[in-house]
């Protein structure tokens, strides 16, 4: 299974993945492994997490593991957080 999405093109020309993996109601440091390994297997380049989550240490210790297993860089993926 791939994600096929649809981009947006920001004011500075960066094209955006229009659909992200949201992390809702996902917490425990290998469960959030777990999914955004699968994530970044499915096509998922964009991430959206909030502080009052309280998963985004785990999700930043995910992506520095698991980038370089897909080929990716942090440049290549979108983290999207909000206060």
């Amino acid at each position: 299974m791939s994600v096929k999405t649809s981009s947006f093109k920001l004011n500075n020309g960066v094209l955006m993945p229009a659909i992200g993996l949201g992390t809702y109601k996902i917490c425990g440091s290998d469960v959030i492994f777990d999914v955004i390994d699968k994530g970044l297997k499915a096509g998922y380049r964009s991430i959206d997490t909030a502080a009052v989550y309280h998963n985004e240490e785990d999700i930043g210790r995910a992506l520095k593991e698991l980038l370089p297993k897909y080929n990716l860089t942090r440049e290549d993926i979108f983290v999207t957080s909000k206060l």
